[in-house]
């Protein structure tokens, strides 16, 4: 993902202009090799999400934002957001976009980062492949077992 300086308005808006413009308030940030692996289920749980929060920018996973530690921690409602937690999980932009890059390969669900939990996945589907064929193989000799004594009978 290129991250380079740039307005996140364009144009910026103008009282007198009724010209659209845009403003980029969220950014999706996945992990390394996130789009080779589209058929895998439940991938969408290692992203991470750089949000415009209105006080800074926080990088969110669920209900859970990455503080300056590198910690995830429980994001209260706005109301309830103290300055010590605004100080801890606000950012810059471009901060926000650097540091959730920096730690998006580490993100992990159930003790796995995204590139344990696809070769775990890939295992599992190649061991089920396994069995699915012997069990063919084992209900092709049955069947055929079963045709020959009815044709014998």
């Amino acid at each position: 993902m290129p991250i380079g300086p740039g307005p996140t308005a364009h144009p910026p808006p103008n009282e007198t202009s009724s010209a659209p413009w845009y403003r980029v308030s969220a950014y999706a940030v996945s992990p390394t090799d996130y789009d080779e692996h589209a058929d895998i289920p439940g991938r969408a749980r290692f992203m991470l999400h750089v949000v415009d929060a209105g006080d800074g920018w926080a990088i969110r996973r669920g209900n859970r934002c990455l503080n300056f530690r590198g910690q995830f921690e429980f994001e209260p409602p706005p109301a309830s957001r103290t300055a010590d937690f605004l100080h801890r999980c606000r950012f810059t932009e471009q901060a926000a976009l650097l540091r959730a890059r920096h730690f998006i390969d580490d993100v992990t669900v159930g003790g796995h980062n995204f590139q344990t939990y696809v070769k775990q996945f890939r295992e599992e589907m190649r061991q089920k492949a396994r069995i699915e064929l012997k069990d063919r193989a084992r209900h092709s000799a049955l069947f055929s077992r079963w045709a020959r004594q009815g044709r014998s009978a």
